[in-house]
């Protein structure tokens, strides 16, 4: 029913398009700024470009994910041409496709700036498109998932809310990991200290959303009650437990807060990464225990 695409394909839909939210939605935020000068500019440019073409690999990764599931090209065609025979896995494509083809712009419109003259206005356009087209696919990685009344586990509205909060950390952790690695990135500490604050703002909220979900899951009973177990025991346990809980909540919401009190730079992206994985980790653990 859901092969390991699938899984990979929620997941780099969800970092994808939570890392081009968040650098489109800055980018909109910053070049709002009146007190910017030529050099933070440059930097916070150098930036977002980097996030936009790490979002647009990992989101184009994501449909190609989709399209070995299906098997067949011909399969993934249908989904446009005949999307009432596929229900919501046909508009999630079509927000998928959508998202790539912005971001794609975004990338030529801002590495290509000096041989191609892209308007300026044009660029705001599509940087406020890809918030939007963001937001769709952030929230449809949750929605596939609900639409499957076969499955109880998932048959909650909280498991989109979830989806949603986890691609956003997600899309954090790309976000301060690609700034860690530029050259100046001392010149964006402004913008660095906004993002951790978000993050941990983000991680609170999915962690109170997880619980939520699980409590709801235990409350319904049945099959749904069953599911949730399955991640305190046997092979899930050590994914949930380590994988979810730990890297991807527990070890980032500690390494943002205590350099945020201290306002010092975060000069080691490791919880990112960790973070990162821990998405992978909640989506492998939440559609193994709803198809066990």
């Amino acid at each position: 029913m859901f092969s390991a695409f699938v899984i990979v394909y929620l997941f780099l839909g969800g970092f994808g398009s939570g890392l081009l939210l968040i650098a489109a939605f800055a980018s909109l935020v910053f070049h709002c700024a009146l007190d910017c000068n030529e050099i933070e500019v440059a930097a916070f440019d150098e930036w977002r470009n980097r996030c936009f073409l790490w979002g647009f690999v990992i989101v184009l990764c994501g449909a190609l994910c989709l399209l070995l599931d299906l098997g067949k090209p011909e399969r993934f065609v249908m989904l446009f041409v005949r999307p009432s025979s596929v229900s919501v896995l046909a508009y999630g494509t079509m927000f998928l496709t959508a998202l790539i083809a912005c971001s794609g712009f975004l990338v030529f419109a801002n590495f290509f700036a000096g041989r191609v003259r892209v308007p300026i206005v044009a660029r705001r356009v599509g940087e406020i498109a890809c918030v939007l087209l963001s937001i769709a696919v952030m929230t449809y990685t949750g929605v596939y998932l609900m639409s499957t009344q076969a499955v109880a586990f998932w048959t909650s509205p909280l498991i989109v809310a979830l989806f949603v909060a986890s691609a956003l950390s997600m899309g954090f952790s790309g976000c301060a990991f690609a700034g860690s690695l530029l050259r100046d990135t001392w010149m964006l500490e402004g913008a660095n200290a906004a993002l951790r604050w978000g993050h941990i703002v983000v991680l609170a909220i999915e962690a109170c959303l997880l619980a939520s979900f699980l409590a709801g899951a235990m409350n319904r009973g049945g099959r749904a009650a069953d599911s949730c177990m399955l991640l305190f025991s046997g092979d899930l346990e050590a994914w949930f437990l380590g994988g979810v809980v730990m890297c991807g909540l527990l070890i980032p919401l500690i390494r943002e807060i205590v350099p945020a009190s201290l306002r010092q730079a975060d000069t080691l992206p490791v919880s990112d990464v960790l973070c990162v994985f821990g998405g992978l980790a909640l989506r492998l653990c939440l559609v193994s225990a709803g198809l066990h």
